[in-house]
C-alpha cells in the first residue's frame, strides 16, 4: 500500500457528492462524506463513501466507469471482504449504483432503517 500522509482522504466523485446531498435532504443532515472507520483489532481503516455514524450505516456508490473495480471478480471479492469487516463491527452497508439509484432515492428512509434491502443491479 502506498504511503499516505496524515489527513489524506479518498477522492470524491460527482456521484458521491450527489448521494450525500440527497441523503442529507432525506432527513440525515449529519451524514458524513468519506468517513474513516477504524477496524477493531487491526491497524487499518475503511472509508465509507457516505456514513450515518450514529446509525452505523455506510452507503457506497459503486461507479460504472470502464475501470471501475467494483464489477471485476477481484473487486467484488474485495468489496465482500470490506463489507464483512464493517458488518462484524455492527455497520450496515448499502451499495448504490446507476441501476438502483432511483429506487434508493424513492425509498431512502426504508433502506437506511434496514426495513428494506436494495437490489444490486448487475453486481
Amino acid at each position: 500500500m502506498p504511503f499516505r500522509r496524515r489527513g489524506w482522504r479518498p477522492p470524491t466523485s460527482f456521484q458521491q457528492n450527489r448521494l450525500i446531498h440527497y441523503v442529507r435532504l432525506g432527513g440525515y443532515p449529519e451524514a458524513q462524506l468519506n468517513w474513516k472507520v477504524p477496524i477493531q483489532g487491526m491497524r487499518k481503516k475503511r472509508w465509507a463513501d457516505v456514513a450515518i455514524v450514529h446509525l452505523k450505516v455506510d452507503i457506497e456508490y459503486d461507479g460504472m466507469k470502464p475501470y471501475a473495480k467494483h464489477f471485476t471478480p477481484a473487486g467484488r471479492k474485495a468489496d465482500r471482504e470490506r463489507d464483512a469487516e464493517l458488518e462484524s463491527m455492527g455497520w450496515r452497508v448499502i451499495h448504490v449504483n446507476k441501476f438502483n439509484w432511483n429506487e434508493f432515492l424513492a425509498h431512502l428512509n426504508t433502506y437506511i432503517s434496514g426495513e428494506k434491502t436494495l437490489a444490486l443491479g448487475v453486481r
